[in-house]
């Protein structure tokens, strides 16, 4: 384990800590688990303001004056502005020791994450970030402080960083010239370059070696609790080792109490037997299976009860059950009502149904009512990460794990990597990751999170997604045919008496989008870039995804492909 996730001897969660958040999870109905955060934004903004205003006026034995509004949520995180400034009562020279914010006032950027990978997920995103910052030119955010640990004071794991001047490319992109466009992309193609260039031996996330060498932990007051500050000297690439991987395809419901190896990985085919053996665990874990088997009856009832629907909140389901119990016959009616006892019938039993449990407090079994209560299932539509319906096939499933760590063995080699043949990869470059300013050019870089170490040919994406996104959101409406696509693709340029006048601006925006690939591509040929390599396996970036069954698999199967 790194030594950047040993806390400091002297942390230690206080009396009135919350404790440790036990992450629960919800289903959505395109196959994504996405964690659930039981708390208001409006009593979780207080906390953070009284929270930071006793850090860091605890630490400098100033009076420093906090201010702190939302600036965004995601699904494993919350992002606050932070704008601090001295008390003017506060005598300028009060401070104890040297603020490690440039001056003051300032803004600055607090992220708060749940645990879904407690620790690393944070010391390796800080890690990242800082060897990146520190060793090309991309511009990424300074860290000013961080805990990589959620037994804190705030209950959270959190990052402390600079506000970055700008704003999301998605929402200038609409405004910019093609030129200016094609300006950006380069610059994204030599980032590309610069993060393929840095080499490491193994398959995993990077983390700090020393942490004493470049980083200072509180000792006393509310930085007690495993806060640390990070200086801003050079950290060189020797000082960062490769470990564990903080990847998403690890995450979500039960698959953290999965016990297998989770890197670092000397070889390919440890890392992806790895990811294929999640899978299998999944698959046979009791309590998703008591999930599938609730799945059933609960989608038949759903679809025989209409008169839920017609009795329900929703004015649009309220329509279609009026609209179709209006229709329905009296024979149809009786046979559906029959069905809703049947499923209704059955749920009941399966909820008195014993199972196994992993609590040993409750003994070796439980009631899938109970196992329910403590395993709150937001939707029933799908399970996190795969429809339940399809997961009850369990010999189609296992039929199909097997094949694929029968293709892994057979396909993949287990020799030691080559020294230095691994890189770093960003594989969200999206447009809401990417601030620009006012004339398009690029600031920043954002979301480093569960990035990590990889062979180039076993990257995600081959291509900034921002490309793909570019050619789809906002494109205009119309129709494109097979042939002509390919025409475009090819370098053929739209005309009117090609295209018509109502095909036009839909034929010169994937000409556009066209040209950025194109754009891109040559910049990299100009660097003779190693990501080359990475290119030519083409656009395709399935299988990044939420890190889910589905996903999980075609990465691994796309993989094979290509080896």
């Amino acid at each position: 384990m790194p030594p950047i996730l040993s806390l400091p001897a002297s942390a230690s969660a206080s009396s009135t800590s919350p404790p440790v958040r036990r992450m629960l999870w919800e289903a959505t109905r395109d196959r994504i688990a996405i964690p659930l955060w039981t708390e208001e934004v409006g009593p979780l903004l207080e906390r953070v303001q009284s929270y930071l205003t006793a850090l860091l006026n605890g630490h400098f034995k100033s009076q420093l004056l906090v201010a702190v509004e939302l600036l965004g949520k995601g699904a494993f995180n919350r992002a606050f502005l932070v704008q601090v400034r001295r008390d003017p009562a506060s005598p300028p020279s009060s401070l104890s020791s040297p603020s490690p914010f440039p001056s003051l006032p300032c803004r600055l950027v607090m992220r708060l994450a749940l645990p879904i990978l407690p620790q690393i997920k944070i010391a390796s995103e800080v890690s990242t970030m800082r060897f990146v910052r520190h060793n090309t030119n991309i511009p990424v955010p300074k860290v000013y402080m961080y805990n990589a640990t959620s037994t804190n004071d705030l209950g959270y794991e959190w990052i402390l960083m600079e506000h970055m001047s700008g704003q999301p490319y998605r929402k200038v992109e609409a405004s910019l010239s093609q030129d200016t466009k094609k300006s950006f992309v380069q610059k994204l193609a030599e980032w590309m370059d610069a993060l393929s260039r840095l080499r490491f031996d193994e398959i995993g996330s990077i983390y700090i070696q020393s942490e004493s060498d470049v980083c200072v932990s509180y000792g006393g007051g509310a930085g007690g609790d495993g806060t640390v500050a990070v200086s801003d000297a050079k950290c060189l690439p020797s000082q960062f080792v490769v470990g564990e991987v903080a990847c998403q395809g690890y995450m979500g419901d039960w698959r953290l109490e999965y016990k297998l190896d989770r890197g670092p990985f000397r070889n390919t085919r440890d890392f992806l037997y790895s990811l294929a053996q999640v899978l299998s665990i999944e698959l046979q874990d009791p309590r998703q299976r008591a999930r599938a088997e609730f799945e059933k009856p609960h989608v038949g009832l759903e679809q025989a009860n209409i008169e839920a629907y017609a009795n329900g909140d929703s004015l649009y389901h309220r329509a279609l059950a009026a609209e179709y119990l209006s229709q329905e016959t009296n024979e149809e009616r009786d046979g559906r009502l029959a069905m809703v006892v049947q499923w209704r019938a059955q749920l009941q039993e399966l909820l008195d149904k014993s199972i196994p449990t992993h609590w040993p407090e409750q003994g070796r079994t439980i009631t899938l009512r109970q196992f329910l209560e403590m395993e709150p299932f937001v939707s029933f539509h799908t399970t996190a990460r795969h429809d339940l319906l399809e997961f009850t096939e369990h010999e189609k499933n296992e039929s199909e794990i097997c094949e694929l760590v029968e293709k892994i063995n057979t396909r993949v080699p287990s020799t030691v990597l080559p020294s230095k043949s691994t890189a770093i990869q960003h594989y969200d470059m999206s447009s809401g990751n990417i601030l620009v300013d006012e004339t398009g050019e690029p600031t920043a870089l954002l979301d480093w999170e569960s990035q990590y170490a990889v062979p180039l040919n076993l990257s995600w994406v081959a291509y900034p997604k921002v490309l793909s996104e570019t050619g789809y959101d906002g494109r205009p409406s119309g129709e494109i045919s097979k042939g002509d696509l390919k025409a475009l693709i090819g370098g053929r340029r739209p005309s009117l008496s090609w295209v018509g006048q109502e095909n036009l601006p839909l034929y010169e925006h994937i000409w556009n989008t066209e040209e950025l690939f194109k754009v891109f591509d040559e910049r990299l040929d100009e660097l003779e870039s190693p990501w080359l390599a990475v290119k030519d396996q083409g656009r395709d970036s399935e299988g990044h995804g939420d890190g889910g069954l589905d996903s999980l698999s075609r990465y691994i199967y796309a993989r094979l492909e290509s080896m």
